[in-house]
């Protein structure tokens, strides 16, 4: 329950901090630049939190899944899959890792269209 409520604190935050870049970077023409400013600093954060916690463990298990999954996993999902890809191939699973980068970006391109498309079909 205490991880429970650590992460659901931290998501609000997190979720609250992406809302904010968004609109901060609003006027920034037509390039994504929120998202894109929020996946590069969550990736950052989550590859240094990661890197320090697997050389000291004295952080609160609760703390450390409401940083990660709660603030950073309101903040953005994409510093999670960067990781583990730079991990695999830290590894050696090279195959792993271009599975998991082409079929994230292939198929989630291929899940966005069937979804837009459905979802202006039944909107209509």
């Amino acid at each position: 329950m205490k991880t429970l409520l650590f992460v659901a604190a931290g998501g609000a935050f997190g979720s609250a901090a992406r809302y904010s870049v968004g609109m901060w970077t609003r006027t920034a023409g037509n390039f994504p630049w929120g998202t894109w400013l929020v996946n590069v600093t969550g990736s950052l954060a989550l590859g240094f939190i990661a890197g320090y916690l697997a050389s000291n463990s004295e952080l609160d298990p609760a703390v450390r899944t409401g940083l990660t999954v709660g603030v950073l996993g309101g903040f953005t999902t994409f510093s999670t899959w960067t990781v583990e890809t730079v991990e695999m191939l830290g590894n050696g699973e090279l195959g792993l890792a271009l599975m998991n980068v082409l079929g994230a970006v292939v198929v989630g391109l291929l899940a966005a269209v069937v979804g837009l498309t459905l979802g202006r079909a039944t909107g209509a």
